[in-house]
Order: structure tokens, then C-alpha cells, then sequence
């Protein structure tokens, strides 16, 4: 049997820190039930139970929310390497949608299991929730700046 030595995610959070041999394991074997997902796969649902965490391997999605004023906002983009599931730590349901945009390689962990996990290599674990952190704050700018901004001129409105 071969052992993978990098993929999406320790490929991404080695370019914020040399991850050690047993951080890479870790990741590595957390990442073993790999999903094939297509453009369009709904991979969280608003008010579903959120227990899992999600790593996008390949392909790209979107969180996205629905407000009765402008319809679906994109909130974040998901590129390779990037985990969905790490800034929902405290709520049971999810206040969002994630759908893919293309087709996809993703990878569902138990939450439960990846953070217990995670005790045992707490330096991965804090550039885990730093960078959840700024995700956070990148995502409260950007609904900030959305809902700043008003309605936009339907074709009616705009004088020629």
C-alpha cells in the first residue's frame, strides 16, 4: 500500500506552517472516505443538523444564504484545501447552504471525532481556528458591505 504525502488541505495549511510527519498522518488518515460531488450537490442545507465537517479536495462551492430582499447572497467561496464546518463549532443547525459549483472530490469527517482528535496536535489545531477566525471576519466585512449597499435600479428606473 502507498501513503499519500500531500493533498488539498496539507498542501494549504503547509503554506502557513511546515506541518510534522505526525500533523500530515493525521490529516491524511482524517480524510479517508473520499465523495465524488457534481455541480449543483447541496452539501449543507439551511437548518440541517450540522455534525460533520467538510473538506472540498477538488472543485469549488459556495455558502450562500437567502434573504426575502435579494435572494441568494454568496457569503464565501470554497476553494481546494478549504474546510467547511470549523466556524459552526457552537451552533447544532446550519444558518447557510454550501452547493457545489463544479464537479468535485469532497471528504465528510464526524466533528465530534476531528476535534477530539485534534487534542493530540494542538499546534494544528490553532492554525485550524485561526484561520476559521479570519474566514469569520472576512465574512462579517463582506454581509457588512452587502447589506450597506441598497437595492440596484431595475431596467425601469435607469434613465437613459
Amino acid at each position: 500500500m502507498f501513503k499519500i504525502e500531500k493533498n488539498a488541505l496539507t498542501e494549504r495549511l503547509g503554506g502557513y506552517s511546515r506541518l510534522s510527519e505526525h500533523e500530515m498522518d493525521f490529516l491524511i488518515s482524517a480524510q479517508v472516505a473520499t465523495i465524488a460531488s457534481h455541480k449543483g450537490d447541496c452539501l449543507v442545507r439551511f437548518g440541517q443538523s450540522s455534525a460533520q465537517v467538510i473538506v472540498l479536495l477538488s472543485g469549488w462551492a459556495v455558502m450562500r444564504s437567502k434573504t426575502c430582499a435579494k435572494g441568494n447572497q454568496i457569503l464565501h467561496i470554497y476553494l481546494p484545501g478549504d474546510i467547511n464546518g470549523l466556524t459552526e463549532i457552537g451552533s447544532a443547525h446550519a444558518t447557510h447552504e454550501v452547493v457545489m459549483q463544479t464537479d468535485g472530490t469532497i471528504c465528510k469527517i464526524s466533528r465530534r471525532d476531528f476535534y477530539q482528535d485534534l487534542l493530540v496536535h494542538p499546534r494544528l489545531a490553532a492554525l485550524l481556528f485561526a484561520l476559521a477566525s479570519l474566514d469569520l471576519a472576512a465574512l462579517r466585512y463582506h454581509n457588512a458591505c452587502m447589506s450597506s449597499m441598497g437595492n440596484p435600479p431595475t431596467f425601469n428606473e435607469v434613465q437613459l
